[in-house]
């Protein structure tokens, strides 16, 4: 605040250039360091690069998997085949999707988003997707083991199967075959996180 009696000179109004300058460069470097970053990171600045993939087939968290580049179509409410390519291969560096392929489960609802990395130049999974399941056991696993989980979309077998730890959550009395179940992929393994009670 000015007090009273104060009187604005040309010095002050050249201060005042000078800060408005320097803020506006420092700006500019903060925005090149953050285009550095995301560069760094291996993806395009412009998130409207990001395009919808189906998989064909069933893509593992830190795998890859071939799919078709989908659209959007308005009228039906619903992903369709773009067109534009045959088949791109997609991959999960980060460990960040799992996806039913459409070879393995002709109905599958998965999707993928990705974007194509300016360091690898390949297709790569964008965001977490996929890691949290319906699935049922295949045989009766005990407290503190693994079996293997068959995965479910919207109550139907996909056929697909991993396997999953039963370490937590289960009271000590393992989980029962058959048992409806939700399983997560912990960024590391898959593990059982509930369902049914017994």
């Amino acid at each position: 605040m000015r007090q009273e009696g104060y009187v604005f000179t040309k010095e002050d109004a050249r201060t005042i250039l000078r800060e408005a300058r320097e803020a506006k460069q420092a700006a500019f470097r903060a925005q090149r360091e953050l285009e550095k970053i995301r560069y760094q990171f291996g993806y395009a600045s412009n998130v409207n690069n990001i395009e919808y993939y189906l998989p064909l087939t069933t893509l593992e968290p830190g795998g890859n998997c071939t799919a078709i580049l989908q659209v959007w179509d308005h009228q039906n409410k619903t992903y369709k085949n773009s067109g534009k390519y045959t088949s791109v291969k997609v991959y999960d560096p980060f460990s960040w999707c799992f996806a039913v392929g459409r070879n393995d489960y002709s109905s599958t609802t998965d999707i993928i988003p990705a974007i194509q990395s300016v360091l690898s130049g390949q297709v790569e999974v964008i965001a977490p997707t996929g890691l949290i399941q319906q699935a049922k056991p295949d045989s009766t696993i005990a407290t503190g083991g693994a079996g293997t989980f068959s995965i479910y979309q919207n109550g139907t077998d996909t056929t697909v199967n991993v396997t999953a730890n039963v370490t937590w959550g289960d009271n000590g009395e393992g989980v029962t075959s058959g048992k409806e179940s939700w399983i997560r992929w912990n960024g590391a393994a898959w593990e059982w996180i509930g369902g049914d009670c017994e």
